[in-house]
């Protein structure tokens, strides 16, 4: 997997710049990328939750699967072979008390919820997606795939031309053409980076790995 710093010297390259952006300010706009884009691909993985007897409710988030967007599939109890998967179910629903299903509380999920009365001993595992994880140290590394990372340059270069642009409109000092075209920059990256997304989300992004260009006025600075 890439690092942090492999990750900004890939933006750095892109900006064709290695001193205007400061580390820190690179960093930044690369989280925001990893934030963006779990929410089309997210990560996935799975967690093995202790059961204590007769307790049907369990804590997601903070206590365990940490940093849940959504819950796949739930696994009851945990190591049998075949494996047993419980059903979701309302858990206002008559048939929910004592029946092999589960349901959740919270968007995202922030609790589990058992048909079934646990014994403790016993374990749930719960596979679920979340958000691909921040990097803050120079040798984190990002769990986001290597071929997808030409997504986090294109977005760090448009939040880099919205910069630009926001800049320029409080203390102006170029022409007012010029002006209004860092605008025009930031909106045709952030297209850019939308599609860039869904050509990942078709498929064809290992059929079509040519670079995104850029003309004359395409420039971020």
């Amino acid at each position: 997997m890439t690092t942090l710093a492999q990750i900004r010297a890939i933006v750095r390259e892109v900006l064709a710049d290695t001193t205007q952006w400061p580390d820190a300010t690179l960093n930044v706009w690369i989280n925001q990328a990893i934030r963006d884009y779990s929410h089309y691909f997210p990560d996935y993985a799975t967690e093995a939750i202790p059961c204590v007897t007769d307790d049907t409710t369990y804590a997601l988030g903070a206590t365990y699967a940490a940093g849940i967007i959504s819950l796949i599939r739930v696994e009851y109890p945990d190591g049998e072979t075949p494996p047993r998967y419980l059903q979701r179910l309302n858990d206002g629903s008559q048939f929910f008390l004592n029946g092999p299903y589960y349901d959740i509380r919270g968007d995202p999920p922030e609790e589990l919820r058992l048909g079934e009365s646990p014994t403790t001993g016993e374990y749930v595992e719960v596979s679920y997606t979340k958000a691909h994880k921040a990097l803050s140290a120079n040798a984190d590394a990002t769990t986001v795939p290597d071929r997808h990372l030409e997504a986090l340059s294109i977005f760090c270069v448009w939040k880099a031309a919205e910069e630009i642009f926001a800049t320029e409109e409080i203390d102006p000092d170029t022409r007012e053409f010029l002006v209004s075209q860092m605008g025009l920059n930031a909106i045709r990256y952030e297209r850019i980076y939308r599609n860039k997304i869904a050509e990942y989300q078709s498929g064809s992004a290992s059929e079509r790995s040519g670079p995104w260009g850029m003309d004359k006025y395409g420039q971020v600075y």
